[in-house]
């Protein structure tokens, strides 16, 4: 039992090394893209009735890493009606099924206001009027036009005069602006949510009433951690799903990349817990593998040995949430986003 027991250890503070000089003398890196595309399967289930218009036909999802953006677009049969669309992401499963979790885009459509302004022409009434006129003559008025002789004013020295002013209609034109929905263009909201990160990304597109295709653009750091190698699309009035599950991919070993579909989870997967003291990162990995591998932002440790715990130095980096992935049977499981635990130094 002694000799097991500094085995474990030796075996510990083996890890805690290599990860620490692959984190710290590893050269920035941008990550690796990521796509999965295609066309969409229809639920299998009856209908009981009611249904929805919507139907969806492909769906592409896109990870840009040299600019730190996630894009999607989907297509439908017909242009959508407005009901709230929702995209979940996962992991493929060998029986076809979608393992969502992590990552998810809510859509939902509204009015596009727009601002118009019009010229109107008004017709206005200018009722008449008199004006008083002075000249120093009792034979000669002030102006042209008809004039009616009041009198001599001795204080002023000169003759006043009366002019009547008939009324008259003027027309005049006025910009008229007023701000309402657009009749042939709507704005489509999408909110893409992650489960390490509070808050969402939104992205508003206005589009066309008879669009069939409509794109959303997402950029953030924190997206590095998530990928995905399936789709669940949820309408309305449909229980399940539109589903987008392409076969296994074999993994390529780089970060962010797609990965081979999993099982799910059972008992004895592994799983991981992280928790941060000073500049250390804590790892407790539960169940059974034979290698893991940690990426914390655009860094990567090499396939390491699976233990029981694992430490790994942060330096400068200030992650809220890792990601990690473990092999077993020659085969990797997919990036598993995982958030890190604050907590102060002992002593």
């Amino acid at each position: 039992m002694s000799n097991i027991r500094t085995t474990q250890r030796l075996r510990r503070v083996a890890l805690v090394l290599v990860g620490a000089a692959v984190l710290i003398a590893a050269p920035t890196a941008t990550g690796s893209a990521w796509s999965v595309s295609g066309p969409l399967r229809a639920p299998t289930s009856p209908l009981l009735g009611g249904g929805s218009a919507d139907t969806p036909t492909a769906v592409a999802l896109a990870y840009d890493p040299s600019t730190q953006a996630l894009q999607l677009r989907l297509d439908f049969t017909a242009p959508p009606s407005r009901n709230g669309i929702t995209v979940d992401m996962g992991t493929a499963q060998p029986d076809g099924t979608c393992a969502t979790g992590g990552l998810s885009i809510g859509i939902v459509a509204q009015d596009h206001m727009v601002t118009t302004t019009t010229t109107q022409t008004v017709r206005t009434w200018v009722p008449p009027r008199t004006e008083v006129g002075w000249s120093y003559s009792s034979r000669y008025p002030p102006g042209s036009g008809t004039w009616t002789y009041l009198g001599y004013d001795s204080w002023t020295m000169r003759h006043q005069w009366l002019h009547s002013i008939p009324g008259y209609w003027v027309q005049e034109s006025r910009d008229v602006t007023s701000s309402g929905p657009d009749a042939s263009t709507h704005e489509r909201v999408a909110g893409l949510s992650l489960s390490s990160a509070d808050g969402i990304l939104s992205d508003t597109e206005v589009v066309t009433n008879d669009s069939t295709a409509i794109e959303w653009h997402f950029t953030s750091p924190l997206l590095e951690n998530a990928a995905a190698t399936c789709v669940a699309v949820h309408v309305a009035n449909r229980r399940a799903p539109f589903l987008l599950t392409p076969g296994p991919v074999a993994s390529t070993g780089a970060a962010g990349s797609a990965v081979a579909a999993t099982t799910p989870m059972a008992a004895s997967a592994p799983r991981a817990r992280a928790r941060r003291i000073g500049r250390t990162l804590h790892l407790r990995l539960r169940g059974h593998a034979g290698a893991v591998q940690v990426r914390i932002g655009t860094r990567s440790t090499p396939p390491l040995p699976y233990a029981d715990a694992l430490s790994l130095q942060l330096g400068a980096q200030n992650p809220r949430s890792i990601a990690v992935r473990f092999k077993t049977d020659a085969t990797w499981s997919g990036w598993r986003t995982v958030p890190i635990s604050s907590s102060r130094r002992r002593g």
